[in-house]
């Protein structure tokens, strides 16, 4: 079985995707590339000089050892350049979201046609311990029928890389949107979205959005859920699931407070046939990790832990854990996918449904949050 030689494309923001493949059993080697001469040093002071080092994108996609690229620029660039590594002839993993618009993400999803390679959106949210522990307690019934989702992802993005000043809080979504999505085990119907607050007029200028927040109902095909996406906080990912027998909640204080269960009494009736109070038990739980079919190189990094930099020994930093133990899961699924010639968890498909819902709602919001369908891909 043939191993992959993978490129890391922007290890400013995606280092910590590095080490992952350098450990993963199906990866021969592992490039990296990156317009910032300092990032790629530091790649080379923690894990050592065995890398090949790409001074372009287009340097990248003209090595014909490339098997895959794994790209984490910013948001408005993901498109162009996943269209363009997929007509390479490599297959593409590349960081939320998919695209900004309705025809980058048909662009993407022809170009993966024509190529016949993989592409893989690599959302986090559908891999934390915290949304495994719920999925498992809507496979086991634990849960009953679920009845409601909702979901809030809120970050304050001043101070951040300029790109993201007034960006549109929904075409930003899919952390919201797609951990639903999966618990659900359902597409996006129709979504319609109101905005509120307000931005300073240099902010609105580059993009063209009034608001702070946009709250949108999303209904799937089974069902509805409610998404809220702003910034107006400390950073905030999270999503609760309510079901006729149990409820899951993660709670908003992410690195403090841990998930709440309540998981409440059957029906009961009494002598006249009225129905009556139903005892609540609520649980504090801790998620665990869950390992599921990950290799053993790869468990070490479900959790964060003290390193010792390879060229400089006194030198520790910390790896690992990110996103709730997501990071190690998505570079699994994506290797596997390519070695086992089957599509991604996260595929070109759901993502443009997860994608579109966020596009759309942000659409919505700038027109009296009118109803929109999702369009089929």
């Amino acid at each position: 079985m043939k191993k992959l030689n993978i490129v890391v494309v922007g290890v400013r923001f995606g280092g910590a995707f590095v080490p992952l493949y350098l450990n993963h059993p199906d990866v021969q080697s592992v490039g990296i590339c990156d317009t910032n001469s300092l990032a790629i040093q530091n790649m080379i002071n923690r894990y050592g000089d065995t890398f090949k080092v790409y001074q372009s994108f287009a340097e990248v996609l003209d090595d014909d050892k490339v098997d895959a690229v794994h790209i984490l620029t910013p948001p408005m660039l993901h498109a162009e350049m996943t269209v363009k590594a997929l007509n390479a002839g490599k297959h593409v993993a590349c960081a939320v979201t998919m695209g900004t618009s309705l025809k980058e993400l048909k662009d993407i999803i022809e170009a993966v046609k024509k190529s016949g390679k993989k592409y893989a959106m690599m959302e986090t949210a559908i891999f934390t311990r915290n949304f495994l522990y719920a999925k498992r307690m809507c496979e086991t019934g634990e849960l009953g029928d679920v009845q409601f989702l909702k979901s809030e992802y809120y970050q304050d993005v001043e101070g951040l890389q300029d790109h993201w000043i007034g960006y549109p809080p929904m075409l930003y979504a899919t952390h919201a949107i797609a951990p639903l999505a999966f618990l659900a085990q359902s597409k996006v119907k129709t979504v319609y979205c109101v905005g509120s607050g307000s931005l300073p007029e240099e902010m609105v200028k580059r993009y063209g959005n009034p608001y702070a927040v946009e709250t949108a109902i999303i209904e799937f095909e089974n069902g509805f859920a409610r998404s809220f996406n702003g910034v107006g906080k400390d950073y905030i990912e999270q999503f609760d699931v309510y079901g006729s027998q149990a409820t899951f909640e993660w709670q908003q204080i992410n690195w403090i407070e841990k998930p709440v269960v309540y998981k409440i009494a059957p029906s009961r009736k009494d002598e006249h046939g009225r129905y009556i109070f139903r005892k609540v038990d609520t649980l504090i739980i801790e998620p665990e990790d869950f390992p599921l079919n990950l290799p053993e190189p790869l468990v070490p990094y479900l959790r964060p832990k003290e390193y010792h930099e390879v060229l400089n020994p006194d030198k520790t930093y910390i790896e690992g854990g990110d996103h709730h133990g997501a990071l190690p899961h998505l570079v699994h699924d994506f290797v596997r996918a390519i070695i086992e010639d089957r599509k991604p968890i996260c595929d070109e498909y759901i993502s443009a449904n997860i994608c579109a819902a966020g596009i759309l709602a942000h659409q919505s919001a700038l027109n009296d949050g009118v109803r929109l369908q999702i369009p089929e891909f």
